[in-house]
């Protein structure tokens, strides 16, 4: 398998993850997708092509 980025994934770090949100959706023209896993909230950018990069804004703990 070869990616055609040196990097896969990215996680943004923010302190008020609606408002980053709000902000990312509104310059890229997508909805990301709600993450939540034990004590960490994240918003995914969609995955159009998993061979691209991808990544998510991460709430700051």
């Amino acid at each position: 398998m070869t990616f055609k980025h040196a990097v896969s994934w990215f996680e943004i770090p923010v302190d008020d993850l609606d408002r980053a949100q709000k902000l990312y959706e509104a310059i890229f023209d997508a909805g990301l997708i709600p993450m939540t896993v034990p004590d960490f909230e994240m918003r995914m950018f969609p995955i159009i092509d998993p061979m691209n990069v991808c990544g998510t804004l991460a709430k700051r703990s």
